[in-house]
Formats: C-alpha cells, sequence, structure tokens
C-alpha cells in the first residue's frame, strides 16, 4: 500500500473505532496499534522473509537468553543529570577516520552543554570499533516474561479493523500484543532510571513512535518529566506517527512526546492540521542543528571520485510501500546507455538497510564499474553532497538537506509524488515519471536543474536561543 493510502485508512480507523478501548495498566495504547497498522500498511512483501521452524526456535532461545544476561548488566546514571538524550547507532555519522557522532543527538546536546549537566543512552551495543565523540551509556530493561492478554472488546474491534482494511492477514492481534509486552518492559525499567534522577527536568528521544520509546515516554509521564522528541526526518502530512491524529484526548497520550522539536515551520503545520486546538504534544520550531555542527566540526575530507564533472548520489530506502527497488530500473536504461560522458554515480545505502549492499553488488553487475560506487551508508552524508553535483532520491529527506549545500534534487515514483507535492509544484525539486529520457534532460540542462526556495523546512534560525 502506498504511503497516502496507509495514512487515509489509519484516519478513516481512528474515526470509525472506539480508540479508547485500548489499554493496559491504566495506560491508553492506541499509538501502539496504530504504530502497528502503520508498520504493517507500509511495508513491502519483497523485504520478508519466511523462516522455517529451526530458525523461529534459535531466534526466540537467542531473544530469552539476551534477556535474562542483560537483567543483570547494571544500568549506569548520572545522578545530577537534568536532561537525559535516548538514541539509536543508525544516527552515528563519521566525523573523521576514528570518531563517530550522533547526528540527531549531539548537535542538540552541544547546545545545552554549557548550562545543564546531560547524560546519553543507546537502546543497542555499539561496536567496539566506533569510538564516539561524545559519552554515553548503554540502557537495557531488565527481562520480563509476562503473559498480555487482550479483552474481547479489543479483539472484537482489531477484528473490525481487518474487516474494514479487507485484509485478515495482516496479523494485528499477535503484532499489537508482542509491542504491549516490549512497551510494558521498557516502562518498568524507564521508571526505575528516571526515578534515580532527582534533578531530572526532560527527556529527548530521537524517534518515538516504537514500543520502547513510548515506555520511556510513559514513564516521564508518571513523574512529571516533560519529553521531547527531535525531528529525524521528513513529518510530512502522510507521515502517520506525526501527522492526523484525530482524537486526541483531552490530557494527551502518556506514550506520546510532550513536545516535537521540529526542523521548520512545514513540519509545525503538518503535525497540528488534524487537531491545531490540541493541549500536549505541541510542535515548536528549533531547527536541525546537525547542519551548523557539521560545518563547525567537521575536518576537510576529499572523498575518491573519479573526478567526473557529473556526479550523481542517489540516497537509497529498504523497500517501503509501492517504493519495491532501491535502484529503480530507469537508472539502469540510464547507465547501459552509451552516449554517458564525464559522469559518476554514487549509490548510498540507507544506514539501516542490511540486505541493501548485497542488493547493488548484484544490481549493478552488469553497469560499467568506471560509472559508479557504492557508499554502504558508512560515509558522511554531508561529505557526499559537498562532491554531488546532482542528488535523486525516491523519496528521502535528504532532498532538504542537498538544497543546503546547493545540490538540486530529482524525485521519483508515486511515494515522492504526493508526500513532496508541494514542493514540487513550488519547483523546489523536479519529479520525473521514471523515465530515462526525462533524466538525461534533467541532468544536462540548466532549466531542469535550478533551486527554488519557499517556507524552507529546515530553518535554523532558532539555534543562538538555546546557547
Amino acid at each position: 500500500m502506498k504511503t497516502f493510502e496507509a495514512y487515509k485508512a489509519i484516519i478513516k480507523i481512528e474515526n470509525s473505532i472506539n480508540t479508547s478501548s485500548f489499554t493496559l495498566d491504566g495506560f491508553n495504547t492506541w499509538p501502539i496499534l496504530r504504530m502497528v497498522l502503520w508498520s504493517k500498511l507500509t511495508s513491502n512483501d519483497v523485504n520478508i522473509e519466511s523462516q522455517n521452524y529451526i530458525v523461529k526456535t534459535y531466534n526466540l532461545i537467542k531473544g530469552i537468553v539476551s534477556k535474562i544476561f542483560y537483567s543483570y548488566k547494571r544500568v549506569k546514571f548520572k545522578e545530577d543529570s537534568e536532561k537525559i538524550f535516548f538514541s539509536r547507532p543508525v544516527y552515528l555519522q563519521k566525523l573523521d577516520k576514528d570518531k563517530y557522532v550522533d547526528r540527531i543527538v549531539d548537535p542538540v546536546m552541544d547546545l545545552f552543554a554549557a548550562s545543564y549537566n546531560l547524560t546519553k543512552y543507546y537502546f543497542t551495543q555499539i561496536p567496539k570499533e566506533k569510538k564516539l565523540v561524545n559519552d554515553y551509556f548503554n540502557f537495557n530493561p531488565h527481562a520480563s516474561f509476562r503473559s498480555i492478554k487482550l479483552s474481547q472488546k479489543q479483539r472484537d474491534i482489531i477484528d473490525d479493523i481487518e474487516t474494514l482494511l479487507n485484509n485478515e492477514s495482516l496479523d494485528l492481534i499477535n503484532n499489537y500484543k508482542h509491542d504491549l509486552h516490549k512497551f510494558i518492559t521498557w516502562y518498568t525499567s524507564a521508571k526505575r532510571l528516571l526515578k534515580k534522577h532527582n534533578n531530572l527536568k526532560e527527556v529527548y528521544l530521537a524517534c518515538w513512535y516504537f514500543p520502547d520509546m513510548m515506555g520511556i515516554c510513559a514513564a516521564a509521564s508518571e513523574l512529571g518529566i516533560k519529553t521531547i522528541d527531535i525531528q529525524h526526518g521528513k513529518q510530512g502530512k502522510y507521515q502517520a506517527m506525526y501527522s492526523g491524529w484525530t482524537k486526541i484526548p483531552e490530557e494527551g497520550y502518556d506514550l506520546m512526546p510532550d513536545s516535537f522539536w521540529c526542523w521548520g515551520q512545514p513540519s509545525c503545520d503538518h503535525i497540528l492540521a488534524s487537531s491545531p486546538n490540541r493541549k500536549k504534544h505541541i510542535p515548536f520550531i528549533g531547527g536541525y542543528p546537525w547542519v551548523d555542527y557539521y560545518k563547525k566540526n567537521s575536518p576537510s575530507i576529499k572523498l575518491k571520485t573519479n573526478h567526473a564533472k557529473t556526479i550523481v548520489l542517489l540516497t537509497m530506502q529498504a523497500p517501503l510501500a509501492s517504493s519495491k527497488e532501491r535502484i529503480p530500473e530507469f537508472i539502469i536504461k540510464f547507465l547501459l546507455s552509451k552516449d554517458i560522458e564525464d559522469l559518476e554515480f554514487i549509490f548510498r545505502l540507507h544506514p539501516n538497510d542490511e540486505k541493501g549492499l548485497n542488493y547493488c553488488k548484484e544490481r549493478l553487475k552488469v553497469i560499467n564499474p568506471s560509472l559508479y560506487s557504492i557508499d554502504d551508508g558508512s560515509v558522511n552524508l554531508y561529505d557526499l553532497m559537498k562532491v554531488a553535483t546532482h542528488h535523486i532520491t525516491a523519496y528521502s529527506s535528504c532532498c532538504y538537506e542537498a538544497s543546503l549545500f546547493n545540490v538540486p534534487t530529482l524525485l521519483y515514483g508515486d511515494e515522492s509524488k504526493e508526500i513532496y507535492k508541494e514542493d514540487i509544484d513550488n519547483e523546489v525539486f523536479t519529479w520525473i515519471n521514471s523515465n530515462s529520457d526525462d533524466l538525461t534532460n534533467w541532468l544536462y540542462s540548466d532549466t531542469y536543474s535550478k533551486l527554488h526556495t519557499s517556507n524552507p523546512y529546515i530553518d535554523n534560525s532558532h539555534l543562538d536561543t538555546y546557547k
């Protein structure tokens, strides 16, 4: 299902059912079921592989052993912390040959470092060979073997949802129960951790809409600690975990952040469009401090290229919704043409795309190796932006970052046509209907490469207020 179709389906569902029926331990857990729906409806069958019984059993046993092992590991903390940050390793970017920086969390921490005591946590282990610029702790939840049982009313409503979607193969009940268990595990552990901080006033999150972060939000809410989600990518009008909330309770959801730190006004507008009078979960313009942080701290790195006049950066994502191919057919057709001169493609994988490298190697077998290189996501994106003359993506928010480096972006496919409609209409980005001839025209015509700015998506004018 396409992203905007999934979004509209979720809005229809939310307005057709009693969302307050979904509860666990006094919490309204509709945000969890909404997240399950969003994930299922936008998933792509290409990315799903069946597992045999032995593999499933092995993974189950491995998971249980890991839970028990981590339960005995003591979570470190700084008692005087006034602000705590929770993040994920996927946001780590190489700053130089030895150091990594968290592009979402570290620049915000840098804004507050002179005035507050800060602590950063990661949910998963970071390889020892990755040396981080800022200190951090690991936060591992205590093992929980609690059995989650749904009321018959909840089961009936979920059946109604599957009927509305005309799809009984989504396995919503089991996925919902799985994420409820994960949520309550993280909630219990987070509450234990947060209570140890007498001076803690705020908790910052990198991507709130997963059960682990929802558990932290719920724990902080009970303790009267404010939670803020830091924008990590495009928060458009069809991103169902940010936009389109039509039934927010008067007191809000404990599982959602109190505030949303947004890159600019468009993100704030998208979040508030469906419920402008809400009293909680309020967006504000914080800017995207990673941009300034990079410019201030990044060493001068010269990437190896073939010194072509035209260097095209293609930022990929794993298959999602209607976007089934990381590298579309029209790109392959273009690279197989005989008229290419003085050009190089850089195919950049999403840092969280584990299967992408093998895919790219296989997909590009038929292409002359001198015409391209593959970046597995480990190179700093902005280092690539500095050498690129053009940028192409299906729908990645990298298009906004490319504009900061005066690199024009070409969008393609049905996803971007809907998601970026306003920007396409305003000629901020160019969109083509996946056609190699249109690609040729865009690459070699100044008419297609002009940059226009209107209501900039990233507004860093507010950063000085935090210093």
